[in-house]
Formats: C-alpha cells, sequence, structure tokens
C-alpha cells in the first residue's frame, strides 16, 4: 500500500493519493468446504493486480473529505477494529452484506465516498459501481461500465473517539441499497435490494502495554427476506 501527500509532492494540500496492489496465491479452501461464505477473509484468486487507486480531498482539518476511485466499501463500512484480528470472512463483512457482490476484498469497483467528522461522531455515505471487475475474469483489474449493472449506495453514522486506548468504543448504524439486475437465490429476476445493519464495539480494559487488554465487538445486520438467502446475522467476539 502507497500513500502520498499531494501537499509533499508541491502541489495543493489535504489531498491523498493511494495505491494498493494486491498479490495472493495458493489453494481455494471454499472450494472444497462449499460454505457459503468465504472462509477465509483473505482468500482470493492467483493473481497480482491493481486492488485500490483512489484520490482523497479533505477540508477544514480533516472534517470533510471527498474520495473517488477503486475503493474498498468495507475498509471504512461495517468495520471494526476487534473483530479484524479474526479471519473468519463475516467477522470482516458480515454476509448479510457480501452476499450481494458490493466493492470489497479481492475486487473493487469505482466509487464515490464522502465523510464528515464532528467532535466523536462521523458520517459516512458513498456510491459504488453495482458490479465490481468483471465476474468472468476476476483475476484482472477491470472497470466496466453498464446500464444494467446499476449502483450499490452505503450510508453509515457513528460514534467513535476514534483513538485506542480504555477510553475506545465505536457504535455505528448502517443502510444499504442495491439497484441493479440480477437473480436471486431462487432464481427470480430483482431489480433492487437493501439492507441495515449495526456494529460495535468497546475496550473493556488495557494493561500496560496499550496495545493488550480485553475487547468486546457486535455485530447484527438484516437484508430483504425475499431476495436473500442470508436475512438475518448475529455476530459477537472478543479480542
Amino acid at each position: 500500500v502507497t500513500s502520498i501527500d499531494s501537499g509533499k509532492l508541491g502541489l495543493w494540500h489535504g489531498g491523498t493519493f493511494s495505491l494498493y496492489f494486491l498479490g495472493n496465491f495458493g489453494d481455494d479452501p471454499t472450494s472444497f468446504i462449499g460454505d457459503t461464505q468465504a472462509t477465509s477473509n483473505i482468500e482470493a484468486f492467483d493473481t497480482f493486480k491493481l486492488y485500490e487507486a483512489w484520490y482523497e480531498q479533505s477540508w477544514q482539518s480533516g472534517r470533510f473529505s471527498l474520495l473517488l476511485g477503486l475503493h474498498d466499501y468495507n475498509s471504512e463500512f461495517d468495520a471494526l477494529e476487534y473483530a479484524g484480528l479474526f479471519f473468519n470472512s463475516s467477522f470482516g463483512i458480515s454476509p448479510d452484506i457480501s452476499q450481494t457482490g458490493p466493492s470489497i476484498f479481492p475486487t473493487t469497483a469505482l466509487g464515490l465516498r464522502f465523510r464528515y467528522e464532528q467532535r466523536k461522531m462521523y458520517l459516512l455515505g458513498a456510491i459504488y459501481d453495482g458490479v465490481p471487475g468483471e465476474p468472468d475474469d476476476p483475476r484482472g483489474t477491470k472497470i466496466v461500465l453498464k446500464k444494467s449493472d446499476g449502483l450499490f449506495y452505503g450510508a453509515e453514522v457513528g460514534a467513535t473517539p476514534l483513538e485506542d486506548g480504555l477510553s475506545y468504543y465505536k457504535l455505528a448504524i448502517g443502510c444499504w441499497f442495491l439497484d441493479s439486475n440480477f437473480e436471486d437465490f431462487a432464481g427470480i429476476k430483482r431489480a433492487t435490494n437493501f439492507g441495515i445493519y449495526g456494529i460495535g464495539e468497546l475496550s473493556v480494559f488495557t494493561e500496560v502495554d496499550p496495545s493488550q487488554g480485553l475487547g468486546v465487538f457486535f455485530q447484527a445486520g438484516y437484508a430483504r427476506a425475499d431476495r436473500n438467502q442470508i436475512s438475518k446475522y448475529v455476530g459477537v467476539g472478543l479480542n
């Protein structure tokens, strides 16, 4: 991952260019297990490709920011620090969302993301291409914009001190909407999809070493039951 401040390039201030290259090698455990969601959250096709490429511009000391480019929805939405320790995919992004095929690992889509921060509160909003990459060629980096792909919309509002330590916590609610032609799990053609979720985590205590201690987290999500194989999800854990 390479991020460069535009000010250090002698350009305008408040801008950041980021490139994220991804290299994956090894077997595909899901093909042997037959699970609903990928067993490992780093599971991907054998390939080396450009995973993320975006530019972010911020204003008012970072209070407002706008990001454009290939971007991982799950890098900011439905994301928990304590859950990130575990390799099970559901702790990365819950299956009620991942089953719709949004812009997440290992293939991202072109998107536009807005962020606003005010003290401990934040607001996120984003629009992505409804079908990331080229489904028939998942090993490459493709930007294919078709009307039939539709759009994936995401929004999240939450509270967090945005720092580690004893006072660290995060509480957020979000929703997503997919405006794209697709076949549901029953083979019925659909034009839209929708879901909501809530996440939270809390640092229970820390030790002398601030990286040590105990944190707890939870996830809960709902997707329309008439067009999704997974309509409800709940996850809890300790770190």
